[in-house]
């Protein structure tokens, strides 16, 4: 089996912060997955996305958008507009390779179920850039922090929730 070009994870928000590079937000983000008109202009021949697994992009969204209505922050407030409530993930796979794409899509998919469980509520596949990839998208449970979808804000709050210094959470730091 192939590995895969790149994995890319991404947080995103009801409104995008003001320090968020690029200013993208769910509704953003949805536009450009889902190939709405003027929101990729990076794809010379945009056609809709083939869906791979749960729902589209913006029903993912509608998801993440309840699911913040109803979070708390650390410190127990509300969660803010700009406070995170979707992750979202790119896995692409090089143009070179395209004959291993059928099943190395599978592979993926059946490790981005097991990896995020019923949190994975979106996967989808274009087929219309230079390299194939796949898109997932993941909201947090009901009560949930939104620390638990992300593998590195999960670990660091762990440390954190252990009273660590932040660098022990990496696999580098002090012993």
């Amino acid at each position: 089996m192939s590995s895969c070009q790149f994995i890319h994870l991404e947080v995103y928000a009801r409104v995008a912060g003001s320090t968020k590079k690029g200013g993208h937000n769910l509704d953003s983000i949805v536009a450009e997955a889902e190939r709405h008109p003027s929101a990729c202009l990076h794809v010379t021949k945009p056609r809709p996305p083939s869906l791979l697994y749960g729902f589209m992009p913006s029903k993912a969204a509608e998801k993440a958008s309840a699911w913040a209505e109803h979070a708390f922050d650390s410190r127990g407030r509300r969660l803010r507009r700009d406070g995170l409530c979707l992750l979202a993930g790119v896995i692409s796979l090089e143009q070179q390779r395209i004959e291993d794409w059928p099943a190395f899509r599978q592979a993926t998919l059946k490790w981005l179920i097991d990896f995020f469980g019923d949190r994975l509520v979106s996967v989808i596949e274009h087929t219309d850039e230079e390299n194939p990839h796949i898109h997932f998208y993941c909201v947090a449970h009901a009560r949930e922090r939104f620390e638990c979808l992300h593998p590195g804000r999960k670990a660091a709050q762990e440390v954190r929730n252990a009273g660590q210094l932040k660098g022990r959470g990496n696999s580098s730091a002090l012993p």
